[in-house]
């Protein structure tokens, strides 16, 4: 019957790794079936449980399969967006890991006046917006996208926070940034690169041309270096920072 041909497009729909409350809905929604086919062949009274029952459970799978279509849906419109201010943040922690920020990873070369407070502040990111109001719908994404992005996103804020921090303790210094300040603001802007990189690669299989979005993101940083500038896609500069092959 049309229904049951239904209950078992919607199993093989289903993703593999569902929670176990779809398992006993599906045994639920079989159940049910088997009950009003059964009441049905009574006839009589019982005919008409049958068929309410058999509608509930129409009404209830047209639900379902339509949650079913939607998702992948949403998760696309979702991903997309979360890609565009990803690619964003990245770039931004990519170019100033170049320069300045990766030479002093050595801390041979963080040495009194690299670095004062004012110029401190111009590298702060800014904190996320659409990351922050779609964590409620992170689950829609699949794979490991969403522990990817909380992950860059958690190096991102304390990169952040730290820079807030020195920034506040040194405004007084006329000496500027501690140079131990300084060598530990490398290493928290380097921790964003690798987490940064995952959560892009994770969330490109759902985005259409990601690679021109992250040629944008970075373009748009590169257009204020016009000097010496430094070449390749943002993929392979963030290689070439953490010391992956590209």
């Amino acid at each position: 019957m049309a229904y049951l041909q239904t209950i078992t497009r919607l199993w093989t729909v289903m993703p593999r790794r569902q929670h176990k409350e779809w398992w006993l809905l599906a045994v639920a929604l079989v159940m049910a079936s088997a009950f009003s086919v059964a009441m049905i062949a009574q006839g009589d009274f019982l005919a008409n449980v049958g068929f309410l029952v058999l509608g509930a459970l129409i009404a209830v799978l047209t639900v379902l399969l339509g949650d079913t279509v939607k998702r992948p849906a949403q998760a696309r419109d979702l991903a997309r967006a979360l890609f565009q201010e990803l690619a964003d943040r990245v770039a931004r922690c990519c170019f100033d890991c170049e320069r300045p920020w990766n030479k002093y990873v050595d801390s041979n070369n963080c040495v009194p006046g690299n670095m004062d407070s004012f110029r401190l502040r111009k590298f702060a990111p800014i904190p996320p917006i659409i990351y922050s109001s779609t964590a409620s719908q992170l689950a829609l994404l699949s794979g490991d996208a969403p522990q990817a992005l909380i992950q860059f996103y958690y190096r991102l804020a304390a990169w952040e926070r730290d820079i807030e921090n020195i920034a506040v303790e040194s405004q007084d210094n006329k000496g500027g940034i501690a140079p131990d300040a300084v060598h530990l603001l490398a290493i928290r802007v380097h921790q964003t690169l690798a987490p940064g990189l995952r959560a892009l690669q994770a969330l490109s299989p759902l985005i259409e041309a990601h690679e021109q979005i992250e040629a944008t993101a970075i373009a748009g940083y590169d257009e204020t270096r016009s000097r010496d500038p430094i070449t390749g896609t943002l993929r392979n500069r963030i290689r070439r920072l953490i010391g992956e092959k590209t």
